[in-house]
């Protein structure tokens, strides 16, 4: 669109799936929208299966919308059940309750979402909202409906995965969960349950081996029900054809913006009715089946219809420096005409954050600066464009590279269940002590290179994910060409290698520093109380100084990947820093 803004030539521009809502697809609408105005002969498709197109119809009111129904495919008759429908026939709710009852209580982390605005939270007026409900169980509802999004009843996931089995009826069973702690506890249970020699039960998570995730694809053994415990994953990338009944708690876990703190949360909440409705078509693909919502009635009615744009949940520097490298001015004024705007403070946010990088040119973030130039022909997160331009001057690129790509991409880093202490073993073999996560990536990398599957099976690496890394490095390596005229050979020596990528890393994330006090828990450069994640090589470490990419608030501030670093190159290479004056703590000028 650089070249050919109004795209002459071009007479229908097709866009699907336009429910899901993602940055990408509302920057291009925005974008559209504009060249609709200079085009009016261009024809602008929006497509979706589950879209309610009253939105679209009125952001492009101006271009005379119509809207157009096909009738699609439709799956076996699907029998749905609310909690108070599955209160009402689980054999074991007394046994539940006596759980429920036992249970002790915990105090709601700060970044909880709480029980579902407007339901009723007492007994009567749970009673009063469904009349014909027995009293005991609507006491039994009122108890769930008091429950915050993390708040996972498993107990009851258990028992209905039970009288699902106990029916007789063949077909297998799909449990979501939003995360891979439930999915790991679930798994713990069912493997522990009487019933667990009839069962065969597998975990499908993104941190999974593919081999493992593969698995679940394959017909279960004789006389064995196929039971999957699962992520959002199951909701639309894969489809397994025998599944015939779901077991839904309800929730999904989401990255969102904290407008407080400035930081990516990942958090477990309600899930829209549109998740919803991708999960209930699971069930039934290959005969009748059913839905079992671990939720009321009252609870479905509360949620909301679609999740958030992603717009509106995410941080915008990669969009604000894209914005700018497209002339379409300051970023603000743009992005205040999307379909769903971001708010203004979190576009300043972003756009201040790419002037300390030194890409925009003042704090409209309208123009860019030479560097900023070079970094929007990288694409990748400017952060890493700018790692990756300076490993090029420290004699670092290949370990940066990798690193950047990673880091853009996804960790390779596996954690089979049952094996979450032999994984972080690997890990930390892998940083060859070099107290860095970042370079643990590096030499993962180099010694996938020359052992492929089996190096990757033996460090609990993904072969899949290495090999995508292998191939983002390539993309880089090419578009490095076209903003670095030349590259000097990297040091031949290891500790000079690592200072240097110490240096750059320090460099590129600033101001993504933080001062561990012990244990892995300290302040990062803004304040905010922050935790090295167990999975790190730094999970333990204290009096340090560490680098990070990103936070992310879950049960605590998580640090992901960290590096050590010395003073030396913060009062170097990282601006507005003033040497620290009390234990190597940090202060802005």
């Amino acid at each position: 669109m650089q070249s050919n803004p109004t795209l002459e030539g071009a007479t229908h521009i097709i866009v699907d799936e336009i429910h899901e809502r993602d940055l990408h697809t509302d920057f291009l609408l925005t974008l559209l929208r504009r060249i609709l105005d200079d085009r009016p002969d261009l024809k602008l498709v929006l497509m979706s299966a589950t879209v309610d197109p009253s939105a679209f119809q009125a952001y492009f009111e101006q271009s005379a919308c119509s809207t157009v129904t096909i009738a699609g495919k439709t799956n076996y008759p699907i029998e749905e059940f609310f909690l108070e429908g599955i209160l009402q026939i689980l054999p074991e709710r007394a046994h539940w309750k006596q759980l429920k009852e036992k249970a002790k209580s915990k105090s709601p982390s700060a970044f909880a979402q709480g029980p579902l605005p407007g339901i009723p939270l007492d007994q009567e007026a749970v009673a009063k909202a469904l009349p014909a409900l027995p009293w005991d169980i609507a006491g039994d509802v009122a108890r769930v409906h008091n429950c915050t999004a993390p708040e996972l009843d498993l107990d009851l996931a258990e028992l209905v995965v039970q009288m699902i089995h106990r029916t007789g009826q063949e077909g297998g069973i799909l449990v979501f969960m939003p995360g891979w702690f439930e999915i790991a506890e679930m798994v713990k249970r069912l493997e522990a349950s009487a019933m667990q020699s009839q069962l065969a039960i597998f975990a499908l998570h993104s941190r999974m081996p593919t081999s493992e995730q593969q698995a679940i694809f394959r017909p279960p053994p004789p006389g064995k029900r196929k039971v999957i415990i699962a992520t959002v994953l199951a909701e639309t990338s894969i489809t397994v054809e025998d599944i015939v009944f779901v077991v839904d708690t309800g929730r999904s876990r989401s990255t969102f913006f904290n407008e407080a703190s400035m930081v990516s949360a990942l958090r477990t909440v309600w899930y829209s009715k549109a998740n919803g409705f991708q999960r209930r078509g699971r069930a039934g693909r290959c005969r009748p089946g059913a839905w079992y919502r671990l939720f009321s009635s009252l609870q479905w009615e509360a949620m909301d219809e679609y999740a958030l744009p992603e717009m509106l949940r995410s941080p915008l520097e990669e969009l604000c420096l894209e914005v700018a490298s497209l002339g379409l001015g300051a970023p603000e004024a743009f992005l205040s005409e999307a379909i769903s705007p971001p708010k203004p403070e979190i576009v300043a946010h972003s756009v201040s954050l790419l002037h300390n990088l030194g890409a925009v040119s003042d704090e409209t973030g309208a123009s860019l600066t030479p560097l900023g130039d070079k970094l929007a022909k990288l694409q990748v997160h400017p952060m890493l464009g700018k790692m990756l331009l300076l490993a090029g001057l420290f004699r670092c690129f290949k370990p940066i590279m990798t690193i950047c790509a990673s880091l853009g991409y996804k960790s390779p880093f596996l954690c089979p269940l049952g094996k979450e202490k032999e994984s972080n073993e690997a890990k930390r073999q892998l940083s060859k002590g070099s107290q860095s996560d970042h370079i643990a990536l590096a030499n993962a990398y180099d010694g996938w290179c020359s052992g492929r599957a089996s190096f990757a099976n033996r460090h609990f690496l993904s072969h899949q994910t290495m090999d995508y890394i292998h191939r983002l490095r390539s993309d880089l390596t090419a578009a490095s060409k076209d903003v670095l005229t030349a590259v000097p050979t990297d040091h031949s020596d290891e500790r000079c290698l690592a200072d240097a990528c110490r240096a750059v890393l320090v460099a590129g994330l600033f101001p993504n520093l933080a001062w561990l006090t012990r244990f892995g828990k300290g302040h990062s450069l803004q304040g905010l109380k922050v935790v090295v994640h167990p999975g790190s090589v730094n999970s333990r470490e204290g009096s340090s100084l560490v680098a990070f990419y990103e936070i992310q608030e879950t049960t605590e501030r998580w640090l992901y990947d960290t590096t050590l670093v010395e003073m030396a190159p913060c009062m170097l290479f990282a601006p507005f820093l003033q040497e620290p004056w009390l234990q190597f703590r940090l202060f802005y000028i």
